[in-house]
């Protein structure tokens, strides 16, 4: 089995059908892991960061998407290790964009969640892309945590 890096395999995905994710198995193995006693991780962590810009007045609007996805209904068995909203706060607190980021204990917590999703109509239908929605998606990032014996 070839062993590949966080980022390519997001980048294969992104090339082909999301699906993929379903079917792929993640292994901690497959990615760096600090051996630290001081930390005491196990594994990577990975952050999806979303940035979104919001159409003026709809933030109370798209907050309430929001807290709908974190609803029950759209709980899996792996669910995010954290989930924060940032806002630009320069202009102002009015600024549009807002940078969301959802942390996953590692890429197999990550892959497995964004199975959930992509398989679920109902959560494909709350984010889907429309001319009424109070935001726009505008850029997606996968970050994978890496320690200082990695930047070598």
């Amino acid at each position: 089995m070839t062993v590949r890096s966080p980022k390519s395999l997001f980048r294969q995905v992104l090339r082909q059908d999301i699906g993929l994710l379903s079917r792929i198995e993640f292994s901690k193995t497959q990615y760096p892991v600090l051996n630290s006693a001081d930390t005491g991780d196990k594994g990577m962590a990975v952050i999806a960061k979303f940035i979104y810009e919001v159409k003026p007045g709809r933030m109370v609007d798209f907050m309430a998407k929001l807290k709908q996805a974190a609803g029950p209904k759209f709980s899996s068995p792996v669910m995010p290790k954290s989930f924060r909203l940032f806002r630009s706060t320069v202009p102002g607190p009015d600024t549009g964009t807002v940078v969301m980021l959802i942390e996953y204990e590692d890429m197999a917590a990550y892959g497995s969640r964004t199975a959930f999703e992509n398989s679920n109509k109902e959560w494909k239908e709350l984010f889907a892309a429309a001319p009424d929605a109070p935001e726009k998606l505008l850029s997606v990032e996968l970050l994978t945590e890496f320690g200082p014996a990695d930047a070598v």
